[in-house]
C-alpha cells in the first residue's frame, strides 16, 4: 500500500508542476508572454521543491516539515487552479492530494522503512 501512496503523491508532484505552469500561462495570456512566464513558474516550484521538500531534500528541514510545507505547496497549486476558474479540478486535486497525505501519515513508519529514512533529522 506505501509504493501505490508514494507513487500516487509523486504523480500530485508533477501535476503540481503542470498546474502552475497552466496558472502562469493563462495569467500572462497567449504567445510568448505566457511560455515564458509558464517556464519561470515551472522553474521556482521545481527548485523550491528539489531543495527544500523533496523527500531525499538535504536542506535542513526535518520530514514532518517537508511533509507540511510540500502539502501546502501542492494545495497553493490547487487555490491557483481555482483562481483561473477551474473550481471543479481545483477541488478533486486538493482532495487527492489531502486523503494521499492523510494515508502516508498514517503509514508513516512504513513510509520512512521504505525512503530508507530519506530526509529525517
Amino acid at each position: 500500500m506505501v509504493p501505490i501512496n508514494l507513487a500516487i503523491r509523486f504523480i500530485v508532484e508533477l501535476v503540481a508542476v503542470g498546474i502552475f505552469g497552466y496558472w502562469a500561462w493563462t495569467v500572462a495570456g497567449p504567445g510568448l508572454p505566457g511560455w515564458v512566464a509558464a517556464g519561470i513558474a515551472i522553474a521556482v516550484f521545481v527548485t523550491v521543491w528539489g531543495l527544500f521538500l523533496a523527500p531525499t531534500a538535504e536542506r535542513g528541514l526535518s520530514r514532518t516539515q517537508k511533509d507540511v510545507l510540500g502539502t501546502a505547496g501542492l494545495l497553493i497549486a490547487a487555490v491557483a487552479l481555482a483562481v483561473i476558474g477551474e473550481t471543479t479540478a481545483a477541488a478533486i486535486y486538493a482532495v487527492v492530494v489531502l486523503v494521499n497525505i492523510g494515508l502516508l501519515y498514517v503509514l508513516r513508519d512504513e513510509v520512512a522503512r521504505v525512503l530508507g529514512n530519506a530526509g529525517r533529522r
